[in-house]
């Protein structure tokens, strides 16, 4: 995105949105758009996946080889969130309904 997309879509001061950038801030932007990765593969994983570092050996370990994907899919809010009430039904049987439902 441009600098100018990020002013109009991210920084909106709406909901959980930052403020608007000040001149100074946005003529930085326009700047280094372009020229600035926010990402770099020589950047260690849990820097890249905003992940504490204590927590990663964990995930490691419940997620194997999907670790980079689970731990980017966290970075997102999800469009729905799913509870599962344990005192009623089981969440495997939730999860089994569930997929009959598609």
């Amino acid at each position: 995105r441009t600098p100018g997309q990020l002013t109009e879509v991210v920084f909106t001061g709406a909901g959980e949105n930052p403020d608007p950038l000040s001149p100074a801030e946005f003529a930085l932007a326009k700047r280094l758009s372009g020229r600035v990765k926010l990402e770099d593969p020589s950047m260690p994983l849990w820097v890249r996946s905003e992940c504490p570092p204590f927590l990663v050996d964990s995930f490691r370990e419940r997620f194997g080889e999907e670790l980079e994907v689970a731990l980017q899919g966290l970075l997102w809010k999800p469009k729905h969130d799913l509870r599962v009430n344990t005192l009623q039904t089981k969440w495997k049987s939730a999860r089994y309904e569930l997929g009959l439902e598609g």
